[in-house]
């Protein structure tokens, strides 16, 4: 198995070279990284937005079904007794 040093010696680079290959390397591992938080934040206030909209269609429903038992009509006239 090839270690780094032996990779390396097939392609020999220039000191100039090296060390524009770590700024490229660090900015890869950065943006990467970068990119992990955003996704695991956008995916954090996804469900978040979701368990809220369940949360606000619940309690629609809960409204609703109060205002249909409380304003439900009485029996009809000729029903009720004197």
């Amino acid at each position: 198995m090839l270690d780094l040093g032996d990779l390396l010696s097939y392609w020999p680079m220039s000191f100039r070279q090296q060390q524009i290959a770590v700024f490229v390397g660090t900015i890869l591992v950065i943006s990467g990284l970068f990119a992990a938080g955003v996704w695991l934040i956008a995916r954090r206030l996804t469900t978040e937005a979701t368990l809220q909209t369940a949360l606000l269609m619940a309690r629609q429903v809960e409204i609703a079904l109060a205002d249909s038992l409380r304003d439900r009509p009485g029996p009809p006239a000729s029903v009720r007794q004197s």
